[in-house]
């Protein structure tokens, strides 16, 4: 039912915010410290189902183009 679906869903989200977390430490090590990565790796999984969203209402937007923006923006702030 309902409750099991939820709790589903409560896991997965539970294991991608983990899991962005556990890249951005492996990719950026000391540079991340002292941030939220959590919180940081559920703003990155609600852009990419927020990019789903737009992609479907607007279909001339590019996902792909976005991401990579925030991309080269995350990999500005922790590499310099």
């Amino acid at each position: 039912g309902n409750d099991s679906a939820m709790k589903e869903f409560d896991e997965e989200h539970r294991r991608i915010r983990e899991g962005i977390a556990f890249l951005m430490r492996r990719e950026y090590g000391e540079s991340v410290a002292g941030f939220d990565l959590e919180s940081l790796g559920e703003a990155l999984y609600a852009f990419y189902w927020g990019a789903r969203v737009i992609k479907l209402m607007s279909p001339e937007s590019d996902p792909v183009k976005q991401f990579e923006q925030v991309q080269a923006l995350i990999g500005r702030a922790f590499k310099g």
